[in-house]
């Protein structure tokens, strides 16, 4: 109909009309439509969904960021930590090659300078399994599922665990990919750009309600701007390790509070996410709590809070598979096949779930001003406020990716204060650290005496989070409240479990020292 009346206004004998996003259209200083730089925007993004606008990871680059003074001709399982193999894997996975303990950097380095055709066999089609679920609840799935989804589907099956924030912000974030990331410097965007081309890839998307609805409202997000500008509250978001955010430091982001995407608009945002990649979505609900809000889903194994949500055994994969192929066979279309030239069949080394929260900027500042110098632990893009602030007050900061003593030994520049944006553990630390990052309530402060900063606690209570900023899509209107009590009501039955889970480990923990005991006593006295 606008077609054909503007036709008829004009004269023309063929008119095309499409549809973009809110925001797409720019206007000029007196508020009337920029025709000019609209027409240019829309050729750029004609020309990028033509030619893909995917850039390309330099893996070894990574590589050499990541283990800057490690020992380059030693095992790597001699030398790092649980963290920093997941490091290591993340890159690996990312190049399409497995992981080896027994190699050691200096090997992985000339492995990852071959060229691509060289490290992967030949393409073969397959159906590509991408999963966005909690990497804990699908953390039986073995190769033996994948074989008997093989033999079901008459095709060779691949799975990869893609950690990623809810659904609502995937949405909001592709939107930005297809329409408004044309425009700009692409290099940034080689995260988003992997990320994507692996939903895009994708014959089966799998999630669940434990990364949709038990993580996120505890969560605050750096999500890209379709006013193409930054919050500076963005540079105070802090990420673990995942893939996604990592170069989020240098992108145009908005704030976004999961506390806003109430629970009932879950569903919802996962088929609109699945309209739009025009994807079939296979969801998965295990918590009782949410059972309301998961009516329709795929696989609906409702066990109640055991301790952790995504614990192990929460999920049979037997039954998964046959699920799976059950449900595969409802679709109104075949499973779409794609070529895949990657030596693993399965990929899983990404973080188990999103982790990002927002950093208190007064509590920051005070210890920023306390010390001369710092040792930050996490990826640049985890807090880049750090490293903006050190720089405007001129004092020195160094890297590393981990607070692991065998990595904290290869660093040679001095520095006062250890600075956790990303990781936290147990670890022997000498001098005074702070955990920025503090995702485990194990502490936050350590080995600081001066008592105006010992007890500083850096994290935002999801609470009290900031109010989400309006330049992202969200086709629903961001709530708060009206899903707080029962998402308040799993965590409390998630913490009660938890404590009796760790006693019912201490008990056995006990138990067990106590008959080893017995038996060495045993044993000395014969």
């Amino acid at each position: 109909a606008v077609g054909d009346a503007v036709k008829a206004a004009i004269g023309l004998d063929q008119v095309e009309v499409q549809y973009v996003p809110p925001r797409f259209l720019t206007k000029t200083s007196s508020g009337k439509i920029n025709r000019r730089k609209s027409a240019t925007d829309w050729l750029a993004q004609r020309d990028a969904a033509t030619r893909g606008s995917a850039t390309a990871d330099d893996p070894l680059a990574e590589l050499e960021t990541a283990f800057p003074g490690v020992p380059r001709d030693v095992p790597v399982a001699d030398i790092l930590d649980s963290l920093s193999t997941t490091v290591l894997r993340i890159i690996l996975g990312g190049a399409g090659i497995a992981y080896d303990p027994r190699q050691s950097i200096d090997a992985i380095a000339a492995t990852l300078r071959q060229p691509a055709d060289a490290m992967a066999p030949a393409p073969a089609e397959v159906i590509r399994i991408v999963s966005l679920a909690d990497r804990q609840v699908l953390q039986d799935v073995t190769e033996a599922q994948l074989t008997r989804l093989a033999k079901a589907f008459s095709c060779p099956v691949t799975w990869e665990h893609v950690c990623l924030p809810p659904s609502a912000i995937v949405l909001s974030d592709l939107i930005f990919h297809d329409w408004f990331q044309p425009r700009l410097d692409q290099a940034p965007f080689a995260a988003v750009d992997r990320a994507f081309a692996k939903l895009r890839e994708a014959s089966i998307i799998v999630t669940d309600d434990i990364a949709e609805m038990y993580f996120p409202p505890t969560q605050v997000y750096g999500v890209l701007s379709h006013n193409l500008e930054r919050d500076p509250r963005t540079d105070l978001v802090a990420v673990r390790w995942q893939r996604y955010p990592q170069h989020h430091d240098k992108l145009p982001l908005t704030i976004v509070s999961g506390a806003d995407l109430s629970l009932q608009n879950v569903s919802g945002s996962l088929e609109q996410l699945a309209a739009y990649l025009d994807k079939p979505m296979f969801r998965i609900a295990t918590i009782k709590g949410f059972e309301n809000y998961t009516v329709g889903w795929e696989y609906r194994p409702l066990h109640g809070i055991s301790g952790m949500p995504g614990g192990r055994g929460m999920i049979d994969p037997d039954i998964l598979t046959n699920r799976l192929v059950l449900w595969a066979k409802t679709l109104l279309k075949p499973l779409t096949r794609s070529l895949a030239a990657g030596a693993l069949t399965m990929e899983v080394s990404d973080l188990a779930h999103f982790c990002s929260h927002l950093v208190r900027q007064p509590e920051l500042d005070r210890l920023l001003d306390h010390y001369g110098s710092f040792c930050i632990v996490g990826q640049p893009a985890s807090v880049p406020y750090i490293r903006r602030r050190l720089d405007a007050l001129g004092k020195p900061y160094l890297m590393v990716p981990s607070h692991a003593p065998e990595l904290l030994r290869t660093v040679h520049q001095p520095y006062e204060c250890l600075l956790l944006c990303g990781s936290q553990g147990n670890f022997a630390i000498d001098g005074p650290a702070a955990a920025i990052m503090n995702g485990t309530g194990q502490w936050t402060t350590r080995n600081i005496d001066d008592p105006a900063i010992r007890d500083l606690v850096f994290g935002t209570r999801h609470h009290d989070a900031p109010r989400s900023g309006t330049d992202w899509h969200y086709p629903f209107q961001p709530d708060r409240t009206a899903s707080a009590k029962d998402f308040g009501l799993v965590r409390q039955a998630s913490a009660a479990a938890g404590k009796r889970l760790r006693l019912e480990q201490l008990q056995r923990r006990a138990l067990r020292e106590e008959r080893v005991a017995q038996a060495t006593a045993k044993v000395t006295a014969g």
